[in-house]
Order: structure tokens, then C-alpha cells, then sequence
């Protein structure tokens, strides 16, 4: 419902129901393709130098209420849900047949 209420058109309109509902138009620039390799940002207090500062991921979907995501955290094998994610849009690309 989240996906469909910002971009389907209702029939025999030019607006989708959430501009209905609120009056503006809806932002959709924080949606990614689910499924995709992600990097998502670790909140330690200290990291060390050289620690890395992000885990991979695979990204399931979207917070309905807020713009954050929610995926699977390949390191501690956990669904949760994250604010600050990176997701890689060009890696995870099908390769073209050549």
C-alpha cells in the first residue's frame, strides 16, 4: 500500500491518491529496488582507526511512517530496520548481454 499510494494514478485522475489525501505531491526519491547489496551505517561510540564503519546488507523494503529501510544485515544475520543506508545501485546491476 506504501508503494501504490504514491504512485498510482487513480482512475479518471491526473493525481495519486496520497496527493489527494494531503495536497502535495509525494516524494519518492528515497525508493530503492529491494533486494540490492546495501552498506549500512554502524552507530559504535569508538570505532578503532581502521575498523570499518558500515556493514553490507541486502535491502527488504521500506518503514512505512519514516524513510528508513529495512533490511538483512549480513554480519549479525538479523532483519532490522536503518536510517542510515547506502544502497549500491551500479554493482548490483544485471550485466547487458553483449
Amino acid at each position: 500500500m506504501y508503494l501504490s499510494n504514491r504512485t498510482q494514478l487513480k482512475p479518471n485522475s491526473d493525481k495519486t491518491p496520497y496527493e489527494l489525501w494531503k495536497g502535495i505531491h509525494a516524494s519518492i526519491i528515497h525508493f530503492k529496488v529491494f533486494g540490492r547489496k546495501c552498506f549500512i551505517k554502524r552507530n559504535e561510540k569508538n570505532p578503532g582507526k581502521f575498523d570499518s564503519r558500515v556493514d553490507e546488507g541486502i535491502l527488504l523494503g521500506y518503514l512505512a511512517r519514516s524513510k528508513g529501510y529495512k533490511c538483512y544485515d549480513k554480519k549479525t544475520k538479523r532483519v532490522k530496520y536503518y536510517i542510515g543506508v547506502v544502497v549500491d545501485e551500479i554493482a548490483s546491476q544485471p550485466e547487458s548481454s553483449k
